[in-house]
């Protein structure tokens, strides 16, 4: 039989956003006498948060335990048979799946010791706190050989941030300016340790080769310029305004 009646107190955690929570409920001046005893919890399940698994106690010895979870509750059984405890300790732990911020209530809605009979001095409930992750983002860039691109940061949290630049090394800047191509990180981290991160490639394009051969021809006449360009998709743009690939000119 129960000799002493027990204190429960349901610990707190405070996590980021899509993070496991982790909740126990413990036990403290709980005495039980030789013979068979049973306890029953009935834990409410917050909405917004989703019950990931519930392990099973480890302060009786031996024991049994097992759980349901049904109608937005976590429902905790244990029993012990021929022992004896005098003591402390953890009755269960809950690990909650999370997704939205917010603070989570945990409390015991009932709890039952010794064979259905309520036996419980007192309840400390506890809570589960999502904190918000923060957000950033940063544009992936084209330019051309011997340009610069500035990479300008969306964030919820004021600078300076954490970059891994395109040739693996790091900084600690507000922005970033490079020419050179490759793949480009940068993360932030707010006030309760919360992480988040974006990526961002840099293209650069060779710049296009052009020709112009020299031509002469007689007074009163006139020539062609041709113009050969690699890549051959290129765009031509001449002094004269003329944008074709040759152009005809004539003596001033």
């Amino acid at each position: 039989k129960i000799i002493a009646k027990p204190k429960l107190t349901v610990t707190s955690d405070s996590v980021c956003q899509g993070t496991q929570a982790v909740v126990q409920i413990l036990s403290s001046d709980i005495k039980f006498d030789c013979g068979y005893e049973s306890y029953v919890l009935i834990v409410p399940i917050p909405t917004g948060l989703t019950v990931d698994s519930v392990s099973g106690a480890h302060i009786f010895n031996p024991v049994s335990f097992d759980y349901l979870v049904s109608d937005n509750s976590i429902y905790i059984f244990g029993d012990v048979f021929g022992s004896f405890f005098n003591g402390s300790g953890n009755i269960g732990t809950i690990y909650f799946k999370t997704s939205n911020p917010g603070n989570y209530p945990i409390t015991i809605s009932t709890a039952f010791f010794n064979g259905g009979s309520f036996m419980i001095d007192s309840i400390k409930n506890g809570m589960v706190v999502v904190n918000a992750n923060p957000s950033i983002s940063i544009d992936s860039k084209t330019i051309c050989s011997g340009e610069s691109h500035t990479f300008v940061v969306n964030s919820s949290e004021a600078g300076p941030y954490q970059w891994t630049l395109a040739n693996g090394s790091t900084e600690t800047a507000t922005e970033i300016t490079s020419g050179k191509a490759g793949l480009y990180s940068v993360s932030v981290s707010n006030q309760y340790g919360c992480m988040a991160s974006d990526t961002a490639m840099l293209n650069v394009n060779p710049l296009p080769s052009v020709t112009v051969s020299d031509i002469a021809f007689c007074t009163d006449t006139k020539g062609t310029l041709e113009a050969k360009a690699q890549p051959s998709t290129v765009s031509y743009a001449w002094n004269t305004g003329e944008t074709t690939e040759n152009i005809v000119v004539s003596a001033a």
